[in-house]
């Protein structure tokens, strides 16, 4: 019996599922998951006419037109390189493109970042600073925080870090 009414079992009530605002897929990677991002390869099959496999931009790998990144290590607290760009890298941008030219010499052992990728994902950058897109940022693994609550670490990187990122902004 239910609020004094006698109601069959088992009981039963219909309502409208209350609609929630689609919030866009953005997923925020976790120290070990930061260090591996993008690092290997992806074996996945490729798409038909495409560099990329079915999973695309929100594929965990690296993928033959973009820009390899080497594996985030810390030895003693330290990381084997900074996010600051490397002085023997030089980025282009033309238009909707950005080039980059290597001559750093010292490859793996260079203690500076070499591509876009090692920077934004470094965890002195990842989600220090804010998106430009905020809320309407339609990027799955965005670098950049957009809330407090996706904010990572308190402290905001120097300003030199935040213009080499102008480029990702």
């Amino acid at each position: 019996m239910m609020f004094g009414v006698s109601t069959p079992y088992p009981y039963f009530y219909e309502a409208p599922i209350p609609q929630v605002p689609e919030q866009p897929e953005r997923v925020t990677l976790r120290n070990d998951h930061l260090a591996k991002f993008r690092t290997r390869p992806c074996n996945r099959p490729k798409e038909d006419g495409c560099s990329a496999c079915s999973y695309g931009s929100k594929c965990q790998f690296n993928h033959v037109d973009e820009e390899p990144r080497r594996p985030l290590k810390q030895h003693h607290g330290e990381f084997n390189y900074k996010a600051a760009l490397c002085a023997e890298v030089k980025y282009i941008k033309k238009g909707n493109w950005v080039k980059y030219i290597n001559h750093c010499h010292k490859g793996d052992d260079c203690p500076f970042a070499h591509t876009v990728l090692e920077q934004a994902f470094h965890p002195d950058v990842y989600k220090k600073l804010p998106c430009e897109a905020g809320e309407d940022c339609e990027r799955y693994y965005c670098p950049f925080f957009h809330s407090r609550d996706d904010r990572m670490g308190t402290k905001a990187p120097g300003a030199a870090l935040t213009e080499c990122m102008e480029e990702w902004l």
